[in-house]
């Protein structure tokens, strides 16, 4: 069926549900209940409508219907800023459950998930619906069928912890394993952020390691240095890569200083020297606080550059340890990355995956080749008013401040309600502080005070209200405007990575048919401008385009500098989808392997038979455990508290022999991914990859065993000396 047909099919029904709700609206909340358990859909859909204006007090619009239908149905939807996507993913989430699915409604980042699980959550209540929120402690995930969370950090990575469980009861997504015999839904809100933008991001559990006693040797030799501009360039990218020039003088330096004899030994059995040399010069003098890092509560956050929120951990052991050292914080441990997987491993264990955004059509074809979903455009349900003034370019960057400064102190005494969204942490600071300095008021809101988030938030909109913000706002953000005629004024400083990123931080005004006025401000001397493309085309045309008053600005230049930063933005995009294609091919063979170590998980955890399971793995002509095996029974108290230690045993033991194996996997990864001509064949990665898993599934069940009754022995060692197998009164 056609997107025209569907769109047509799914607008008639919403037509004919609104119809229905009328005909209804005297029906008691039980008896919507009831017809929520029917199978007619558009009393269903009916009921919804009524229990969420009850519950609520918001009454769904044609095109919300439209779209929960499609969302419940696998699509993902294009639905504008600001239409109500998040009550949109409450009635999927509901449709769902009734089809007899478990549902996880993931958002971008912690807020969202908060936010929209409590402000939902009447609307579950009155439909009977029990709904859970996923963080620290899972266990509400045992009886509710819906729950939400933040997609990666509560979501992927609490299931990739599932992967190392020592215990069942620690499963934090039991719907998910293989015997649970449940149907799976992912509902995904910012859909194109999580699962596009993320997904050339691989997530991991660590487990750490001391640092290297020479870090401190390192650290100073970095300091003495100082920055070089020769070290370092920028790519075609816009990204810092080590020149030649670095890599000589990092030889010299690590030789003078007695720690390798050649330079050879820096590219073989020394080679951990050079990444720390690496890493330390990043830390010193490439990263900056409040742009690229922020230290908060004594811990190095990395600030996403998308999103504007922080990371935490979010720099390699390395990097952080440096880091930490520059601010004389403690020296955190190293990290070793013990199991990973790509985010499309995690998203693609569910049965059913739909979901959400502003800017989903964007990227319609890469969701539908990575994930198989199709995209729908859903209409507005009033057309918006907001004025879209493109990008001014400034000479410099000195310039931009003054004018923005001088822009926004007009806004202030107009009362106008004003969001302004800067680049990073730091140029937040120094706007907030040329406004403070004009005697202008305004909140500053950073990823350094994300707690209060949600009070500054709720201020935001009021008439002289004027919040000075990062990209952390540019998604999820709700601001209702009290100022009808004017609407609220956005003014970005600074260009997004992706087009996609600018069109949602301007979708933060004009929502829902109302005004508003969005600026984009950029100068010459941009970050973006420095890449070797983005130079060429500031030096080719970009100078021309130069703007001098942001009062009295010129449409058409505005127009053609937009023109060209969307250029300079789908350079950017094209490089990002390789990048993603890429890591998508080096994840596929280890995902694989990662599907058969959770079915072994599976299978250990929740055997019936914890003994049997063991004697299989035992060595083909080891007899004398068994007695063993009986002891143990004694010391434990029985067979049952000895069939728990068994399992955990097996489970800390299969874990123990993936963290080697997964080590080998990475070591081919990095070997591969370094060789030019390897890395053009998929094929030699692939077979390198099962030769590896072919020799862990040799050795495993031994691994597992010999383990198990090490960890058997030291359980026992502890009670016995604990006496507390004794009888009572003896001893």
């Amino acid at each position: 069926m056609t997107t025209k047909l569907k769109l047509s099919k799914f607008k008639r029904f919403a037509e004919a549900a609104i119809s229905r709700s009328k005909a209804i609206s005297n029906y008691t909340d039980s008896d919507l209940k009831q017809l929520l358990s029917q199978e007619n859909e558009v009393d269903f859909y009916a009921a919804m409508i009524l229990l969420s204006k009850r519950s609520l007090g918001l009454e769904p619009y044609k095109v919300q219907i439209m779209a929960a239908l499609s969302c419940s149905n696998g699509h993902v939807i294009d639905m504008k800023t600001g239409e109500g996507k998040t009550l949109v993913a409450a009635m999927s989430a509901v449709a769902l459950v009734k089809k007899g699915y478990v549902v996880n409604v993931a958002t971008a980042n912690k807020y969202l998930a908060d936010r929209d699980y409590f402000t939902m959550k009447p609307l579950y209540d009155a439909c009977g619906v029990d709904v859970a929120r996923l963080s620290g402690d899972s266990e509400g995930l045992k009886s509710a069928p819906v729950y939400y969370a933040h997609l990666t950090e509560e979501g992927c990575l609490s299931w990739l912890s599932d992967h190392l469980a020592s215990e069942a009861s620690s499963i934090s997504h039991p719907q998910l394993l293989e015997s649970a015999m449940t149907k799976t839904a992912l509902i995904v809100d910012e859909i194109d952020h999580s699962l596009i933008d993320s997904s050339s991001v691989n997530y991991s559990i660590v487990s750490n390691l001391e640092i290297g006693n020479f870090y401190q040797q390192i650290a100073e030799m970095c300091k003495s240095v100082g920055k070089r501009s020769e070290f370092t360039q920028f790519d075609k990218n816009g990204d810092q890569e080590f020149t030649e020039e670095f890599y000589k003088s990092a030889e010299k330096i690590l030789i003078e200083a007695g720690l390798v004899s050649n330079s050879a030994d820096l590219y073989g059995d020394a080679y951990e020297l050079m990444i720390h040399f690496r890493a330390a010069y990043m830390a010193f003098h490439i990263l900056e606080e409040s742009k690229d890092y922020v230290v908060k509560s004594g811990r190095i956050h990395r600030v996403d550059k998308k999103s504007g929120r922080l990371i935490e951990g979010g720099f390699l052991g390395t990097v952080a340890a440096y880091l930490s050292d520059k601010h004389c914080l403690e020296i955190p441990c190293s990290n070793l990355e013990v199991v990973s997987c790509a985010l499309q491993h995690y998203v693609k264990s569910f049965d059913l995956l739909s979901g959400m955004s502003g800017t989903a059509i964007l990227n319609a074809l890469e969701l539908k080749h990575s994930y198989g979903v199709s995209t729908l455009e859903i209409p507005r349900h009033q057309p918006t008013q907001r004025i879209d003034h493109g990008h001014i370019l400034f000479p410099s960057d000195a310039s931009l401040k003054h004018n923005v400064t001088q822009f926004l102190e007009k806004a202030s005494r107009d009362q106008r309600p004003t969001l302004v969204v800067c680049a990073n942490e730091a140029q937040a600071k120094i706007i907030a502080d040329k406004l403070t300095q004009q005697s202008i008021r305004a909140t500053l809101l950073t990823p350094s005070n994300v707690e209060e988030e949600a009070e500054i938030l709720s201020h935001a909109g009021k008439l002289g209200s004027m919040i000075v913000t990062t990209r952390m706002c540019g998604r999820g953000t709700d601001i209702v405007c009290e100022d009808k005629a004017r609407g609220l004024l956005i003014v970005v400083i600074g260009m997004g990575l992706t087009q996609n990123d600018d069109q949602q931080v301007i979708g933060r005004t004009g929502r829902q048919g109302a005004k508003g006025d969005s600026y984009f401000c950029i100068s010459l001397d941009d970050e973006q401008f420095q890449s070797r493309s983005g130079a060429t085309l500031a030096n080719s045309l970009l100078a021309n385009l130069v703007q001098e008053d942001m009062e009295h600005i010129t449409p058409h230049i505005s127009s053609a500098t937009t023109r060209l930063i969307e250029k300079l933005q789908k350079q950017a995009l094209s490089a990002m989808r390789e990048r993603r294609k890429r890591v998508s091919i080096y994840n596929n063979p280890i995902d694989s392997q990662l599907k058969l170590l959770m079915k072994k998980r599976e299978n250990i955890l929740f055997t019936a038979d914890p003994k049997a399971m063991l004697h299989q793995m035992a060595p083909a002509k080891v007899d004398s455990y068994q007695k063993l095996i009986d002891h143990y029974a004694f010391v434990f108290g029985g067979s049952e508290v000895l069939s728990y230690f068994i399992r955990k045993g097996m489970a800390e033991g299969l874990t123990k022999a993936w963290n080697r194996h997964h080590m080998s996997l990475m070591n081919i990864k990095m070997d591969t991914a370094s060789n030019a001509q390897a890395a053009s064949n998929i094929n030699n990665f692939k077979k390198s990859c099962f030769e590896a898993f072919s020799q862990f599934a040799k050795t495993v069940n031994i691994d597992i065993f010999d383990y198990t009754l090490s960890y058997l022995n030291k359980e026992a060692t502890k009670r016995m000396a604990q006496n507390t197998y004794l009888p009572s009164g003896i001893g």
